[in-house]
């Protein structure tokens, strides 16, 4: 099988479609989020730009004075260090043994009751090393974790989860630059990277979650194991490194960037499905997709993106390789499928039974911080203009009242 013919292009065009199915399902919560960023972290004269105005006022000319009562700023510095101030400290303690009752052996038992009570002290040993060693680790990783440590990427979340409704913290492995030791972390993405499966009004029955990921294709290459530049003519974005490097007035790299020959980003998304690797329906040949299925199984992990026929994680010499290996490169990273969890924390205050996303903390108030907006600024704008004076002077005296009045001074003598 050739991974460059278009015989998997049916599996990627089948999940891009189900992408594009949960990001209309989600639009209703990102319109409020956007809303409530705009609010909380944009100049004072957002809401008076005309694109924003056209939605809530039209014909209505905008005053002098356009002032914002940054309400939403002040949710977030009075709630958020009171939700997180540090990272607490984890106590692991190890399970009390079952006493077991002396009473329920007779005489003849007693070197049955000696024998269990021995390997009860010997799994309560046991149990204790393993909270040690566990509570020392547990306290260990959120420190050493980059970006701030498990503090910094924990704040993020609560911010998101104040102004947009939702904290994600994604778990996953990860390794130093020249280490190979492997550790552990939880690292905040922003909500608006996750999508779930729009069949579903609660993430946890969704068969399906995805993230969205934009990097040079130069990583995406390394971590999905792809040839070198395999990826550079399917790039979609140009990040300001590239920009930077091929910036000028040369009249050939104007038309490269016209062209998207400067494009370094790759857009891919990684998927986590419990229903299978997605191929049931979808336009693949009958064998090809009935052997998909049957190998991979219900929990199939796929790397896909809008501009490459193939999924990520599955290359020229994996698919041509045994069953076992196809599995591997599908299956999940961790599995935590075994505990009924996806790979992703969400922090909700306020669910929305009828919808996976939930309901900003701020959205309720909107309308009144709109016209609260919009009144203080007409009244400044009416204090102002009701402030004015008019002088009435005779014809030869304008010229010396004239200076004094451009100087613009509140009291004259």
């Amino acid at each position: 099988m050739d991974i460059h013919s278009d015989i998997l292009r049916p599996l990627c065009t089948g999940w891009l479609g189900k992408l594009e199915a949960a990001r209309a399902a989600r639009s209703k919560w990102k319109e409020v989020a956007d809303e409530c960023m705009m609010f909380y972290a944009r100049s004072a004269a957002a809401m008076w730009d005309d694109n924003y105005t056209r939605k809530f006022w039209r014909g209505v000319k905008a005053p002098k004075f356009r002032i914002t009562l940054n309400k939403a700023f002040e949710l977030v510095a009075i709630f958020a260090p009171n939700l997180l101030w540090e990272v607490p400290h984890r106590t692991v303690e190890a399970r009390k043994p079952v006493p077991i009752p002396e009473e329920l052996f007779g005489e003849q038992e007693l070197a049955t009751l000696q024998m269990l009570q021995q390997m009860s002290a010997q799994d309560s040993a046991q149990e204790q090393v393993v909270a040690h060693l566990m509570q020392q680790w547990l306290n260990y990783t959120p420190r050493e974790q980059p970006g701030g440590g498990l503090m910094g990427h924990s704040e993020l979340a609560v911010l998101d989860a104040l102004i947009k409704g939702r904290g994600c913290l994604w778990t996953r492995p990860y390794s130093f630059p020249g280490s190979g030791r492997t550790l552990t972390g939880s690292f905040r993405e922003a909500p608006e990277d996750l999508l779930i499966d729009p069949d579903f009004t609660s993430l946890h029955e969704a068969k399906w979650i995805s993230l969205t990921h934009r990097d040079p294709h130069w990583e995406v290459e390394r971590r999905f194991k792809l040839p070198a530049n395999s990826l550079k003519g399917k790039s979609s974005l140009e990040s300001s490194w590239s920009y930077g490097e091929t910036s000028g007035t040369d009249d050939r790299q104007n038309a490269n960037r016209a062209a998207g020959k400067t494009n370094d980003l790759v857009v891919w998304t990684e998927i986590w499905s419990r229903t299978g690797p997605g191929a049931r329906l979808t336009g693949m040949s009958t064998v090809v997709k009935e052997h998909l299925e049957s190998v991979v199984g219900d929990y199939a992990y796929l790397a896909v993106s809008g501009s490459v026929p193939y999924p990520l994680n599955l290359s020229a010499d994996t698919i041509n390789k045994s069953d076992s290996e196809v599995r591997e490169a599908m299956s999940w990273p961790v599995p935590l499928w075994a505990d009924d969890r996806w790979p992703v924390e969400v922090l909700d205050f306020y669910p929305d039974p009828e919808c996976a996303w939930p309901i900003p903390p701020m959205a309720p108030g909107l309308g009144e911080l709109k016209f609260l907006n919009f009144m203080v600024s007409w009244l400044a704008n009416r204090t102002y203009n009701a402030s004015r004076q008019f002088w009435a002077v005779a014809g030869p005296h304008v010229d010396h009242y004239k200076k004094w009045l451009s100087e613009g001074e509140d009291l004259a003598v």
